[in-house]
């Protein structure tokens, strides 16, 4: 009895507050004017955002080839469902039908924690997860990706891998977890190959249809793409040199990227880790959290793609500095950001405590590790009794 109570009560909780968000955001926030207090709409309605973008399914024209799609094609049918489900006539049925579709991600991420972590999983309601869950299609490669951390988790990793393409084939940052779990996989050649040929339909099926130069496309727009003022690399080119952004600093930021991911697979291939609970949290809030650290484009909604593990994870040091840095991302975003211009010292001082806090959860998080990994290998080292 003790035990259905503790599962169950967050249940009404979670789901009572984040439909009351949603209502709040569509009636509420639209009497604000320039006041984005519950969610920011800029990526659904801006040009080549997701409205013009799922235009495919209404117009006849051919994405990727007929115009510049900047995610792979399971991103794309993420955000094109609104069309695919509802009438849609305009912009505000397009919001409408986006935010409804957009609930159901949120509540299968909360639903697949609730049974792992019924004590921590109502830190979902960290304003961020709800703020850009609404209005971004975020939640869809963040689904995909904790579901197949689950299952290898379950020792069901051959569809683990199936899933992680298709995380991989919704917005490529997943595949830094690739590593990681690959050490981690007591059949690591024929998990390499179902992962590879996942990821490779996923990613490119679309090939056949649009042709190979217009594929690439979408890989050029991201590699051409510059800095903004909310990264890391921004902020240490205006602050420490002069705002001179030499391209061998680039490079070292782009390693960086993928370069802990490459580390932690080594350590835990060292030690001959098995994939816990805590130890697939862990990994994938390294190698996502640098991911995000170094990225020389930041965007506010990428703690989305954390948080689930955060909470998988456990640990409540970690998930109350999670929490702070939640807060604070939101309170600049959609609060700050409308009163006072990005370009103004106040928005770098939020940066730069961004930065600080990612850096410090990060710190914990490998302390963390290397708690888990000692006392692992001291429990070996007991005798053993009858």
């Amino acid at each position: 009895m003790y035990k259905q109570q503790i599962t169950l009560y967050p249940v009404p909780i979670f789901i009572l507050g984040l439909l009351l968000y949603w209502a709040a955001a569509l009636f509420i926030q639209p009497q604000l004017g320039e006041m984005l207090l519950f969610f920011d709409d800029g990526d659904l309605f801006l040009p080549g955002g997701y409205f013009t973008e799922s235009s495919w399914l209404d117009t006849g024209l051919v994405a990727y080839q007929d115009y510049v799609v900047e995610y792979p094609p399971i991103g794309l049918y993420s955000y094109s469902l609104p069309r695919l489900f509802f009438n849609i006539y305009s912009e505000q049925d397009f919001l409408y039908a986006f935010t409804f579709i957009a609930l159901f991600p949120i509540l299968a991420i909360f639903f697949l924690l609730l049974k792992r972590q019924p004590r921590f999983v109502l830190f979902l309601c960290a304003p961020t997860f709800f703020y850009y869950g609404l209005c971004r299609f975020d939640t869809f490669p963040t689904l995909a990706s904790l579901l197949a951390v689950l299952l290898i988790m379950d020792k069901k990793h051959m569809l683990g891998a199936i899933v992680l393409g298709l995380a991989i084939g919704t917005k490529w940052y997943p595949m830094v977890l690739v590593l990681p779990l690959f050490v981690m996989q007591p059949n690591k050649l024929k998990w390499l190959v179902v992962l590879g040929i996942s990821t490779l339909f996923f990613c490119f099926h679309h090939i056949v249809i649009v042709g190979w130069e217009n594929v690439l496309a979408t890989y050029t727009f991201h590699t051409g793409r510059g800095t903004n003022g909310e990264s890391m690399l921004y902020l240490m080119s205006k602050y420490l040199l002069n705002n001179e952004l030499p391209s061998v600093l680039r490079h070292i930021f782009f390693s960086l990227q993928f370069i802990p991911a490459v580390i932690l697979a080594i350590y835990l291939w060292k030690k001959k880790v098995k994939p816990s609970s805590e130890i697939l949290a862990i990994s994938a809030i390294i190698t996502i959290m640098s991911f995000i650290l170094f990225a020389k484009f930041h965007s506010p909604q990428w703690l989305i793609w954390v948080l689930p593990f955060i909470v998988l994870l456990g640990d409540k040091l970690i998930l109350w500095f999670y929490l702070a840095l939640d807060v604070l991302n939101y309170v600049a975003i959609a609060i700050v950001s409308n009163i006072v211009h990005k370009s103004t010292w106040i928005f770098d001082v939020y940066n730069l405590g961004r930065v600080a806090l990612s850096i410090t959860l990060m710190i914990l998080v490998i302390i963390k590790l290397k708690q888990i990994i000692e006392n692992d290998v001291n429990q070996k080292a007991l005798p053993a009794y009858d």
